[in-house]
């Protein structure tokens, strides 16, 4: 397994090798709403090291039922 960070967003490359995991099989348990800690910014994907390392030391640390989207608030004046 990769060495993680003790705190701070990795990305799901780094959290799924972590898990002795490819990164695709990562986005896969990312989908699945499985993966503690995912986080959406904008268009990437992180998760957050402080919850992955709980996971993995055995904590309940239940992912929640979809990953979570962060969006930047809209600029006035932007159609979109």
């Amino acid at each position: 397994m990769a060495p993680l960070p003790d705190s701070g967003l990795v990305t799901v490359k780094v959290g799924a090798a972590a898990l002795g995991l490819s990164e695709s099989q990562g986005y896969r348990l990312l989908h699945a709403g499985q993966l503690p800690g995912a986080v959406r910014l904008g268009n990437r994907w992180r998760v957050r090291a402080s919850v992955l390392r709980r996971w993995l030391d055995g904590e309940d640390v239940s992912p929640p039922t979809a990953p979570i989207a962060l969006h930047a608030p809209r600029r006035a004046g932007l159609v979109g």
